[in-house]
């Protein structure tokens, strides 16, 4: 009797333990076959790949639009080597300034610009290429206005900063912009674009000033500058 059923005892964990392991190979083949088909939905199909290739050579209105306006504030830089030519004359005369100050002036636009440049690299990489713009943005519009606005020449000269730190900005991050952007195959024209701007800015700062020079002394100055 004891014997017979420790015989059934035995058997039955037999039975149990295969039972187990046909389950346990069950599970493995449909996890391998989940594998097989998760891979399969992994590789790239002809769809993708003609997608992949849209986007390479693709232009949209929006894109063209980004880079443009970011292509603005390069102008700005040729802008304002452009209108400060112009305005030097009657700014110095308006202000009382003698030709030192003036020197410094004019001469801080490449050694600051440089330092804007090196704190645009650091707000891109840390805050992204957007937060960048919006740091060109409103240097370029506190500047001027301080400039335009000045009875001082302490205060001619914090706006003169701040308007040449936003030059250095748009200088770093404007191309940046436009090389993330553009698609690959247009990716070098839309970024020479950026820097072909400063020529155009240039060009419309001397339009500017001669087109404003024959105001008020007092006047034509503030407006060449505001014009920023």
């Amino acid at each position: 009797m004891v014997k017979s059923e420790l015989r059934v005892t035995r058997d039955l964990n037999l039975e149990t333990s295969l039972l187990i392991n046909s389950r346990s190979s069950s599970d493995d083949g449909h996890h391998a076959t989940d594998l097989s088909e998760h891979g399969d939905d992994m590789q790239s199909t002809p769809h993708d790949d003609e997608n992949r290739e849209y986007s390479k050579t693709h232009l949209s209105w929006r894109i063209v639009a980004a880079i443009g306006i970011a292509s603005l504030t390069s102008a700005l830089m040729g802008y304002d080597e452009g209108i400060m030519s112009g305005a030097v004359i009657t700014l110095q005369a308006s202000l009382a300034l003698t030709n030192f100050e003036t020197d410094v002036m004019m001469g801080c636009l490449n050694f600051c610009s440089t330092f804007g440049t090196l704190g645009a690299s650091y707000i891109s990489d840390a805050y992204g290429r957007k937060s960048g713009l919006y740091a060109t943005t409103v240097l370029l519009i506190v500047g001027p206005l301080l400039m335009c606005s000045a009875y001082t020449y302490t205060q001619l000269m914090i706006g003169r900063i701040a308007t040449v730190f936003g030059c250095g900005f748009a200088i770093a991050v404007a191309p940046l912009y436009a090389a993330e952007l553009a698609p690959a195959t247009l990716r070098g024209s839309l970024v020479a674009l950026a820097e072909t701007s400063i020529n155009f800015g240039v060009f419309m700062g001397y339009v500017v000033a001669y087109m404003l020079a024959r105001l008020p002394n007092d006047y034509d100055w503030r407006l060449m500058v505001e014009a920023i």
